[in-house]
């Protein structure tokens, strides 16, 4: 049976989950309770049955109240996919079934129960605690990846594809949401890049990865740590603003501690092999999940207290 992890959450050391896409549905969510690995993977209905679903992301605020992000597939489309965990059972959120469009979620995000965004192919939901509604329709082939809050603002990325003879091509944006409205900020095409697809904010600061480690400051982002020669950060996230880890390919695992980044050159070195896409931490343990294509990886570590005074 092969899993391949794509996010991770967690409310303690002893209780963190992992999402991820297997071919067997009902091998997808598992849960860490400080000794084992379970799993906890529910059955979703799919209108006239079981069937196919992915997880993408997870995101919680207590042990109670956890979400999960993805896509389910209903008649050769791609539909936006929600859940909702209260520690025992699990809640099917079904949102736009009616789009002609695929709507596959990628991201899901809040501040409180009450105010959680998840952002996919069709644009930005938002949901109030009662409902989930579709905030922002975006344009045809722009799919949102990521949305943050930052003092008091929302910000999103979002990427697009297009064909250019026989090479296929991407373009990036940074949306800003200013009143009601989501409007592009800034936005490049490869080999120029001024920004990264993931983001994280500490409360004061706001940072980025994709290429390099960048921070937005005064309206314009700067390089604030670059890749290592070959490699590329694919997410960051971060407990404090003194605790923050940035991970990617290859086996790439770099540490902030509030005033400089740590890279651990014997990570990149024994996982070479493996793309790292999320990290969960606490001050004194951190979780990496990864894969190398074939097989999947879960590493679980503890933060020495020399790192974080480096």
């Amino acid at each position: 049976m092969q899993i391949l992890p794509n996010g991770v959450w967690g409310s303690s050391e002893d209780n963190v989950i992992f999402v991820g896409h297997s071919d067997d549905v009902d091998y997808q969510i598992f849960k860490y309770n400080g000794n084992e690995w379970i799993n906890i993977t529910p059955r979703i209905s799919l209108y006239n049955g079981y069937g196919r679903y992915t997880p993408q992301a997870i995101h919680g605020f207590d042990s109670t109240d956890i979400w999960v992000a993805g896509y389910r597939y209903y008649r050769d489309n791609y539909l936006a996919l929600v859940l909702r965990f209260d520690g025992t059972e699990w809640e099917d959120f079904t949102i736009d079934t009616t789009t002609k469009r695929d709507s596959k979620l990628y991201y899901i995000w809040g501040e409180s129960s009450d105010d959680i965004y998840a952002v996919g192919q069709s644009g930005i939901y938002h949901y109030d605690g009662n409902k989930w509604e579709h905030e922002f329709t975006s344009p045809e082939n722009i799919w949102f990846y990521r949305i943050i809050r930052h003092e008091e603002k929302l910000y999103a990325t979002a990427y697009t594809i297009y064909d250019q003879g026989i090479q296929q091509n991407y373009r990036y944006f940074f949306y800003e949401k200013v009143d009601s409205l989501w409007e592009i900020v800034e936005e490049y095409k490869p080999p120029h890049r001024t920004f990264g697809q993931c983001l994280f904010s500490t409360g004061d600061r706001l940072f980025s990865v994709g290429h390099n480690i960048y921070e937005y400051i005064q309206d314009s982002w700067s390089i604030s740590e670059p890749a290592p020669e070959g490699g590329s950060y694919w997410n960051i996230w971060g407990n404090s603003p003194i605790n923050i880890f940035a991970v990617g390919y290859p086996g790439i695992v770099s540490h902030y501690n509030g005033k400089s980044w740590h890279f651990y050159t014997d990570l990149k070195e024994k996982y070479s092999a493996f793309s790292f896409n999320d990290i969960w931490c606490t001050d004194k343990k951190v979780f990496i999940i990864g894969r190398d294509g074939f097989r999947a990886l879960i590493l679980r570590g503890t933060l020495q207290e020399g790192e974080k005074n480096e």
